[in-house]
């Protein structure tokens, strides 16, 4: 890759003006060409989200089912299994976030989301309801993917209740 700082001779010019380099887009996540026009194998992203609650038992590891897509550029976003599947290998940021419903008190339950990669788990975040609050467990990771590599959310929780308001995300950076 070339170099792609910006120099101090040259003047700011957004993507869209031909006549000029694409200086000021160049260090966003956002690849660029030397024209400034995007690159867009670079660019893919996505976020999806449940549109209902769905059911959990105590203490089981359940796979999050996510239908609602809220975007998705690219081909990251494999709605027919609820995973991303890496289109090829790079550096991709994945995030999540659970709330997880108690079927009675929420007082001291236990809650983990958990990312799984290739169908084994390689990344666990926990949250813990505490006098009655209830909060929910998040991550954002950075994660290196190979080409079909693919990330599930799954869910635990220490009582049986609901997964609400979920949402998951990723965009393939380099």
């Amino acid at each position: 890759m070339p170099d792609q700082r910006i120099q101090y001779t040259e003047e700011l010019v957004g993507a869209g003006h031909p006549t000029k380099a694409d200086t000021l887009n160049r260090l966003v996540l956002v690849e660029h060409n030397p024209d400034g026009t995007h690159d867009g194998a670079a660019a893919q992203s996505f976020r999806v989200e449940r549109s209902t609650a769905q059911s959990i038992s105590a203490n089981t590891a359940t796979k999050v089912i996510f239908d609602v897509a809220v975007f998705n550029n690219g081909t990251l976003w494999d709605g027919t299994n609820s995973r991303l599947v890496a289109p090829a290998s790079g550096v991709y940021l994945v995030t999540a976030s659970l709330s997880l419903i108690a079927a009675g008190d929420n007082s001291g339950r236990q809650k983990r989301l958990f990312l799984y990669k290739n169908g084994t788990s390689v990344y666990s975040v926990r949250a813990d309801d505490i006098g009655g609050y209830s909060n929910g467990p998040s991550a954002a990771v950075l994660m290196s993917l190979n080409s079909n590599d693919y990330i599930e959310v799954y869910a635990l929780f220490s009582n049986t209740g609901t997964i609400e308001a979920t949402c998951f995300s990723a965009a393939r950076l380099v």
